[in-house]
This record gives structure tokens, sequence and C-alpha cells, in this order.
């Protein structure tokens, strides 16, 4: 409810609707559970009620849909049963419209895969335009192989990167420092309005590709995908969050390859409560211009 509250806030400072619809409901919804030691009905009808106002204004279905089942369940538990009816019959009205939408999308998805099917069939005066789409939707190395027939591609490594942590801890200060909001659409949002990102870094094996038959997405998969994403959801704005296994390796590779000039300072954040991980002690990474020009580097480990 704390970590709720404090985004809440921040997601009204910066005007992201959406995310502030999505955090009343959350929060409604842990005021609604009766086995919450600080359940109360009252605000949780209220801020599912805003949750349901801003979801409709931006049209955000799916939120739309769960604050109205999160309402339902909440009058059923006080027998208001022609509030509870309502909030029902909407969530399922628009749970199918949902659904609906969804299916039309996998079916043009279908056609879309079809259409490639096609192209890759064609004669050679095609296959420049073949090999042009599928090489906006995967890896260069991966579509030329498909290309040239292979239909199963499972390497353990397409391409091998020893420094893969320095290169992504590289990558994250330098979206930090270069994040900035589009000229062309800074005029159509409010007065100061301040763009921020959140990093979350870990390491791990990862299996990445086209999943499925019907699906044609390239991406990646595995434990570890999840963890660095529970990292950057549990980090702060401009800030680089990181397991302590990445942290690790990456102190690792700083003595492996006798990097003393790496600027990095590891902020020990402690033990904290992550979901679907347990207890996880995590670290911000800083950079050495962020502190005191006499800041001393110490070994976190």
């Amino acid at each position: 409810m704390e970590y709720y509250n404090l985004a809440h806030a921040v997601f009204q400072e910066i005007g992201d609707k959406q995310s502030v619809a999505m955090s009343n409901g959350n929060i409604g919804a842990i005021y609604a559970n009766i086995k919450y030691e600080g359940y109360n009905p009252t605000k949780a009808e209220d801020f599912l009620i805003k949750a349901i106002t801003v979801s409709q204004e931006i049209g955000t279905k799916p939120l739309l849909a769960s604050s109205h089942k999160d309402l339902a369940d909440l009058y059923e538990n006080q027998k208001r049963w022609e509030e509870f009816a309502f909030h029902l019959k909407k969530h399922i009205e628009i749970k199918d419209e949902v659904n609906l939408e969804e299916v039309k999308k996998q079916d043009a998805i279908r056609q879309q895969k079809k259409e490639i099917e096609i192209a890759k069939a064609s004669a050679n005066a095609r296959l420049g335009a073949t090999t042009t789409l599928l090489h906006k939707v995967l890896p260069q190395k991966i579509a030329s192989r498909m290309i040239e027939g292979e239909e199963i591609i499972a390497d353990y490594f397409p391409v091998e990167c020893s420094d893969h942590a320095e290169r992504i801890t590289a990558a994250a200060f330098e979206m930090i420092d270069t994040l900035a909001i589009p000229a062309d659409i800074i005029d159509y949002l409010p007065e100061d309005v301040k763009l921020g990102i959140r990093i979350g870094l870990h390491t791990g094996p990862v299996v990445a590709g086209v999943i499925g038959q019907d699906r044609f997405v390239y991406d990646i998969y595995s434990d570890a995908v999840n963890t660095a994403a529970r990292m950057e959801s549990h980090g702060f704005t401009n800030r680089v969050h990181v397991s302590s296994e990445f942290a690790l390796h990456l102190q690792n590779r700083f003595m492996m390859t006798k990097n003393t000039t790496h600027g990095i300072i590891f902020e020990k954040r402690g033990e904290m409560e992550v979901k679907g991980k347990g207890k996880m002690k995590t670290y911000f990474f800083r950079k050495t211009h962020e502190l005191m020009m006499n800041s001393k580097i110490s070994n976190p480990f």
C-alpha cells in the first residue's frame, strides 16, 4: 500500500493518466480485501470509482473491466445487490469487447504471417520485399537464415558477448542521460512535464526467438527476464536498480579486466521483498559525478 500510494502521487504529478487509473484500481482492490488489516469499503469504493472514471476517459478497456469487477466484488460482500449486478454486467460487457478485439488482433497477425509465407515462396523478383519485411521484425542474422530455408533455429549463442554486463550498464546510464521528450509532442503536454525512466538489471540465461506458430513476434523469455523486470518495477525514476547477482558479476568483471576507471559506485539498498521472488538483496548504481568529487569507491561485497 505504501508503494502504491507513492507511485500514485508520482503518476498524478507527471500526468500519466493510464498509470493513475491503474494505481487507483490497485489501491481500491487492497482496501476492498476483507483480509487486509486496513480493510475499508468506503475508501475502496472511492478509489475504484476513480479508476473507472479515468479508464473511461482514456479508453483503457482492460483496466476498466478489472475495476468494474473489483467494484462488483466489493458490493457483493456488502450485499448491495443492485449495484453488484450493474458493475458485474459492465465487467462482462467490456471483457467481451476486449476479447473480440484480441481475436481480431490475432487474425491480423495470422494474416501477416500468411502474407510473409507467400512472399517467401514467391519468385526471385519478390525476394527483396520479403527480405525487407523479415528484417523489420527479426534480427538480421536470424532473418537471413530463415530466408535461406531454415525452419527450426535453436542456438545456444547466435552472437556471444563476454562484456555484456559492462555494455548494458553503460547503455543504462546513457539512456538516463539522454532521455528527452520529443520536440514534436512537447507542445501537447502539460507544462513542466518531466520524462523519467526506471531501469532494472539482472543476469542469467534467456530463450530468444519466434515462439509458437501463429504469433510472428521475436521476443525473449526466462526467469532472468522476469527478475530484471522486478528490478525495474521496484526501482526509482532515473535510477539503475540491480540484483546482487548482477552487481557481483559486474564487480568481478572489473576485477578481471583490471578496470579501475569505470566510475561506478555500488550503493547497497539492503534486503527487500520482491513479488514472486521473496527476499532479495539489491543495489543502486551511481556514477561518481553524481556524488562529491572526492568520494571513494568501496567494494560492497
